[in-house]
């Protein structure tokens, strides 16, 4: 695996502990910023009339719908750029996983 050297920083916590508010200052101060993409599936999912417990009842399923989203997103931007993620720490548990 290729080791890419990045001026991201990734926000991480538990529900509620203030990371989507910290982006929003961040994002307020002219950083570029992106939303914990779980969120962005389950809104979108929401839109479609499903329910949140239809969408999370299985949840390594849901983190393999995830995953693909967040490597396509991160192959997307300058690793040059500073940009600050927003993660749960959940997925970064996931994702060590598969990396194993």
């Amino acid at each position: 695996m290729r080791v890419i050297k990045t001026n991201w920083y990734v926000l991480t916590g538990g529900p509620c502990s203030g990371k989507s508010k910290t982006l929003e200052y961040l994002s307020s101060l002219g950083y570029f910023t992106f939303p914990e993409l779980a969120r962005v599936l389950v809104d979108v999912e929401i839109a479609k009339g499903r329910k949140i417990e239809e969408i999370r009842k299985d949840e390594e399923e849901f983190q393999n719908k995830v995953l693909p989203m967040k490597i396509k997103l991160e192959s997307k931007v300058d690793p040059k750029q500073i940009i600050f993620f927003d993660r749960v720490f959940l997925i970064l548990l996931h994702i060590s996983k598969i990396l194993k």
